[in-house]
């Protein structure tokens, strides 16, 4: 079970590769994932050497998941989450948390229209939504 005190970071999956290295080490090519806020090769030094003090661990979620906490901020919150700005939502479904309130960040002022309905309308979590 998760420290409710402990900060957990959170990656795209295919964006996540350096995170859990326990070195500072960089991506040969830019990672291919929709959440573009977080396709960086490599952190900062000095993010990279407080988060290595203070963090366990490094969570990765799937393009899908992301999508699927895009939508839930949209249809639970009423916030419109940029796929970046979502990611730390969609790490929430595969942690064992504590009963009681859950602190996420989520953000929101890079996606576009254009994309945002793309996402929602033609994505999975539609399926999955219908069947459940």
């Amino acid at each position: 079970m998760a420290d409710a005190r402990t900060p957990i970071p959170v990656r795209p999956a295919m964006a996540g590769e350096w995170a859990g290295a326990g070195a500072l080490t960089e991506l040969a090519a830019i990672p291919d994932t929709i959440a573009d806020g977080l396709r960086h090769t490599c952190p900062a030094t000095l993010p990279w050497e407080v988060n290595r003090l203070m963090l366990d661990d490094v969570i990765t979620v799937t393009v899908h998941q992301i999508i699927r906490a895009m939508a839930a901020a949209f249809q639970h919150l009423k916030v419109v989450a940029e796929p970046s700005g979502a990611v730390a939502l969609a790490a929430t479904e595969q942690l064992d948390l504590p009963p009681g309130p859950v602190g996420v960040v989520i953000s929101g002022g890079s996606v576009g229209i254009g994309s945002f309905h793309r996402l929602m309308t033609k994505s999975p979590h539609r399926r999955e939504a219908a069947h459940a």
